[in-house]
């Protein structure tokens, strides 16, 4: 688990080199976008692995339920604006990597949502102090959207916002949806939304 992370990671340095230089073109072609961007989700579990097919076309895959979630949770990295998503239960087996929690997806034919995890870094990441001060207020976010405490979670926004790095920053945004869901529901409140588009 803990090395398809750092496989993961190394996956977004060498797309990030390549986007640098131009590897693709775009610039050069004036594209109004000229990123080129991936997802990755993570998933762990038992899988049927092999060459698969017939004698004339066979494929070496993996299939089962655990493939299906991975697929998912790659999907749903789109609307959290991040790249590398981790399930649950990869997440309980990671050691030393830097996770930040990042919601729960529904998914067909699962009784309860999944849980899923953002990879914020690796483990030279993951032991720093500064990691560490992101992750508390992260955590503080997550609980002030929970108890639907706006201004709370204002305040924990803009402190994850000032950790976060040029790879993080934009997952952000589906948490600041969040708030102004919360602050649009607290009448009393009107300041609020103009501070959090400000931020």
């Amino acid at each position: 688990a803990t090395r398809a992370c750092r496989a993961a990671l190394r996956m977004r340095e060498a797309v990030n080199a390549l986007n640098e230089s131009d590897a693709f073109g775009f610039v050069a072609r004036g594209f109004n976008d000229p990123r080129v961007r991936i997802g990755v989700g993570i998933n762990a579990g038992l899988a049927c692995v092999g060459n698969m097919g017939s004698q004339r076309r066979f494929n070496y895959s993996a299939m089962g339920d655990v493939v299906n979630v991975a697929a998912r949770i790659e999907s749903a990295s789109k609307g959290l604006n991040t790249d590398l998503v981790v399930s649950e239960d990869l997440a309980r087996q990671v050691r030393g990597i830097a996770l930040l929690e990042a919601g729960e997806i529904p998914l067909k034919g699962k009784s309860r949502p999944t849980k899923i995890y953002a990879i914020a870094g690796d483990e030279t990441v993951a032991t720093s102090s500064e990691f560490a001060a992101w992750s508390r207020q992260h955590d503080v976010l997550l609980a002030a959207i929970k108890a639907g405490n706006a201004r709370e979670a204002i305040a924990a926004l803009a402190s994850c916002r000032e950790h976060a790095g040029e790879d993080m920053r934009d997952f952000y945004l589906h948490f600041a949806d969040q708030i102004a869901a919360l602050d649009a529901a607290t009448p009393q409140q009107p300041a609020l939304a103009g501070k959090l588009a400000h931020q």
